[in-house]
């Protein structure tokens, strides 16, 4: 891929039977475009759920080798997001986590995961996201429209730079899908073949 390009990486979510293959299908896809960002659809705030985010984000870099093993022998469903997490902090790489949930567009832009000391700092723990939030939620389009502009600010801050968005596979596609909505560079999809 040329500089100029961004990759998009559709996959299946939260589905154990996919997640080894996502894990793997990820890893290899960014070893091969060895991108100069990647972004993802997780909302910046809404993780502290998902435990497995947490100790991603939390290791050492002494620790990333065992822990991507021991994802490789047993993945848990978001396996994608994980080997992302991990393939970004073993080679230093920005990662920025773009879905539409209660961070603004400057906030989820502005903040690289992997610089975070301590990535508890974004958390939020207050519980249930307002009723404006739930509603854009549910409507994909208006997701992807917030992704494509995050996508777009990032893209532009690293402008020679290949990047990927890994997310759901039901964001490529269609008229209001990422791959239409994505203005600053072209875009490429890459589908995991389950």
């Amino acid at each position: 891929m040329e500089g100029s390009e961004i990759g998009l990486v559709g996959v299946t979510h939260s589905e154990l039977w996919v997640a080894e293959k996502n894990f793997r299908y990820v890893m290899q896809i960014l070893e091969r475009l060895s991108p100069g960002f990647v972004t993802l659809e997780v909302g910046l705030h809404d993780i502290t759920n998902k435990s497995f985010f947490g100790r991603a984000l939390r290791a050492k870099a002494n620790e990333l080798e065992g822990l991507e093993q021991e994802y490789l022998e047993k993945p848990p469903p978001g396996a994608e997001y994980i080997a992302a997490i991990i393939y970004c902090k073993k080679n230093n790489i920005p990662l920025y986590f773009v879905d539409l949930y209660d961070g603004s567009l400057e906030e989820v832009t502005s903040v690289n995961i992997t610089d975070l000391e301590d990535p508890s700092v974004v958390w939020n723990d207050s519980g249930a996201l307002d009723e404006e939030t739930l509603k854009k939620l549910a409507d994909n389009v208006e997701r992807n429209k917030f992704m494509a502009k995050a996508i777009d600010k990032v893209a532009n801050t690293f402008p020679n730079s290949v990047g990927v968005h890994i997310g759901g596979d039901a964001h490529l596609r269609g008229k209001e899908s990422l791959q239409n909505l994505i203005s600053s560079r072209n875009t490429r999809l890459f589908e995991i073949p389950y």
